[in-house]
């Protein structure tokens, strides 16, 4: 993890330290107004810990407010004593209430980011549909495939080529190496040892794990 991570991680537990600080300040101030405190405050804060700042956050949070809430909710008051059937009737409640906020939250964070990606390919798709629909030449289809179309699938490396009798004739290409953008694009012919030759002569891809399967699988290439 890079320092920035670091700093953003301690940030987030910080500020959930701060919500759980907050919940307690509150129901001091229930207990100076009205003698009555409300732990549900703490369920409060557990899920806006874990809403905005992730599941450790808001396990941290919750920690917290339990202690919190023996401290200052369940008998006696002022200090730590989980013995009492009230005491732990209540801890197991509340920590009930944090496992569902968590699950629920956690389930919530992770459709909201699945929601985010799908919007953002859909947001390529359609820029990339449309740039096909403008391209007028088989050249300008090709360049449209290798620049946003190879972005949009997430690839590395990629080309598009026409067959002409027993070789592909290659219309654009791109490499992960700038160094080997500007070398000529080798001839590939149908009796060629690669695995773009294999896929053409079997009119199937060939899917390589590693390098060290291309490797095993195309000694010569």
């Amino acid at each position: 993890m890079t320092s920035r991570g670091w700093t953003r991680t301690i940030e987030r537990y910080a500020a959930a330290t701060g919500l759980a600080l907050t919940g307690l300040v509150i129901i001091l101030l229930f207990q100076y107004l009205r003698g009555v405190p409300d732990g549900l405050v703490f369920g409060a804060i557990v899920a806006i810990s874990a809403r905005f700042f992730g599941t450790g956050p808001g396990l941290l949070a919750s920690g917290l407010s339990i202690i919190a809430i023996d401290l200052t909710i369940l008998p006696p008051r002022g200090g730590i004593e989980l013995t009492h059937p009230e005491e732990l009737a209540y801890f197991a409640v509340f920590v009930i209430l944090v496992l569902v906020i968590n699950g629920t939250t956690h389930s919530m964070r992770a459709a909201q980011d699945l929601a985010e990606i799908s919007a953002a390919r859909a947001t390529r798709l359609r820029d990339v549909t449309r740039l096909l629909a403008e391209a007028t030449t088989t050249k300008d289809v090709a360049r449209v495939v290798i620049g946003p179309g190879l972005a949009m699938t997430e690839a590395t490396s990629g080309l598009v080529g026409v067959m002409e009798s027993d070789s592909l004739r290659v219309l654009e290409w791109r490499r992960t190496s700038a160094a080997g953008d500007s070398l000529p694009f080798p001839t590939i012919t149908l009796d060629g040892d690669g695995p773009l030759a294999a896929a053409l002569r079997k009119r199937e891809p060939v899917w390589l794990e590693s390098r060290e399967r291309f490797r095993e699988q195309f000694p010569k290439a």
